[in-house]
């Protein structure tokens, strides 16, 4: 089903089926109850405070990055200003290259679909708030020597089908 056949039928429901829909949603996600808390009462965004979290879970000398994920994965979802989510991916994405440091040749697994998934999240909305300097941030993880063919692969894929090469960018286009 494509966004725009869900659109249409979302039209279609009265205001009643609409509250129903969303009180489920809510019963089945505690980030679309946060997300739709701060879109219709304005709450306050919680960026500094997430990011200072994450920052420190980082600098942790036990890695916390599964932890650090949770905490931003749940921001992501639950926050409306792009920019924000934005800048936030970017600045995990650098912890976590940092912590990807910390191994020697074999990553775990977990850490390499936290790197692809925050990566891909940080191309989507470098993509939407037209961030060139954020945008360069993500392209220049593409050329870090400490992958293996295969992750440098999807990290290029997924940066390609989002965006240009910053580079072959010409003025008149930014």
């Amino acid at each position: 089903m494509t966004s725009e056949s869900i659109r249409e039928k979302l039209e279609s429901l009265t205001k009643e089926e609409l509250i129903d829909l969303f009180t489920n949603l809510i019963h089945q996600n505690d980030t679309v109850e946060a997300f739709l808390m701060n879109r219709l009462f304005g709450a306050k965004d919680n960026y500094v405070v997430v990011h200072k979290k994450i920052e420190k879970m980082m600098s942790n000398q036990f890695g916390e990055y599964q932890k650090a994920f949770k905490l931003f994965d749940t921001y992501i979802k639950s926050s409306s200003n792009s920019t924000h989510s934005l800048e936030l991916s970017c600045d995990f994405m650098e912890w976590l290259m940092e912590e990807a440091d910390t191994y020697s040749e074999t990553f775990p697994d977990t850490l390499i679909k936290i790197i692809t998934y925050v990566y891909e999240i940080g191309v989507v909305l470098a993509a939407q708030v037209k961030n060139d300097n954020q945008t360069r941030r993500l392209h220049t993880i593409l050329g870090v020597n400490r992958f293996d063919e295969d992750i440098k692969e999807t990290l290029s894929g997924i940066y390609y089908d989002y965006l240009n090469d910053p580079d072959d960018v010409s003025p008149a286009e930014r």
